[in-house]
């Protein structure tokens, strides 16, 4: 059996978000509005990502390592992964490591984004295949950043814990959304979500909303059947079609109500 010893760091993400806007008065109050023209459109989103991971079947090789990272408002994915095999094909075993943070769609509807990460343990299933046993395991953070379009958007989260049992294979997940310009924390998650949950989050256009996933994961085992560890977040926020004047709508439609009052 083939022994190893190793550690995990990932790396501190210091992360911005700049924000290009306009002030509109309308009725004596403030209104923002995103300018489509600078940065990620409406949603002005950021993105940095890191993870490592390493992966070893007992065959009496060597570990296998893989790291990934993502930084910045252009760099819409991070993948990183660790995979050792006994050998290519249907024949051979693997163990592997595995994640990615990733930015799936933007546009001036919705922002949707997903983070997954999986440790796990695979023999082969063809009969006199590899199946000498491994292990493996990672972590991956992720933290991505963007301004509220509005003070109400739509919002649809889902975490999902992929597991098979017995556990050799176990891991963690903690789910921070936070709203940055407003010193709050608007959701903690560290357990399964399923099915999702749809709300909205309510705030002030321009808020900076951060949302920071962190996950990790290890286990090892002897000759045995396929084990995993594995979690995925989706979320997904939306707005309506966007437009200055869809955006000013409301305060346009109670201004006029004010004129109506006062012209009784």
């Amino acid at each position: 059996m083939h022994n190893k010893s190793s550690s995990f760091l990932v790396a501190s993400l210091a992360v911005s978000c700049f924000l290009i806007a306009t002030a509109v008065e309308v009725c004596g109050e403030t209104i923002f509005v995103a300018d489509s023209a600078g940065g990620n459109g409406i949603w002005q989103w950021t993105h940095a990502a890191s993870g490592s991971g390493s992966a070893n079947v007992y065959d009496g090789g060597p570990t296998e390592v893989g790291d990934g990272t993502a930084r910045g408002p252009n760099n819409t994915i991070m993948v990183f992964g660790a995979s050792d095999s006994t050998m290519l094909g249907s024949f051979g075993a693997r163990a592997s490591a595995s994640g990615r943070s990733r930015i799936l769609s933007e546009n001036n509807r919705s922002l949707r984004f997903r983070v997954n990460f999986n440790v796990g343990y695979n023999p082969s299933l063809q009969s006199g295949g590899d199946n000498p046993g491994g292990e493996a395991e990672g972590e991956l953070l992720s933290v991505i950043e963007f301004r509220m379009p509005a003070n109400q958007i739509s919002w649809s989260y889902q975490l999902n814990f992929q597991n098979t049992f017995p556990l050799p294979f176990a891991g963690t997940a903690e789910i921070l959304v936070e709203n940055v310009t407003q010193s709050a924390v608007v959701l903690e998650l560290d357990s399964e979500i399923v099915p999702g949950i749809l709300t909205d989050l309510q705030g002030n256009s321009g808020d900076m909303i951060r949302v920071t996933s962190m996950m990790s994961g290890s286990g090892s085992m002897g000759p045995g059947s396929p084990r995993n560890y594995g979690v995925i977040l989706d979320m997904i926020f939306s707005v309506p079609e966007p437009g200055t004047f869809l955006i000013l709508l409301p305060s346009l439609f109670l201004c006029a109500r004010k004129r109506r009052a006062r012209s009784r």
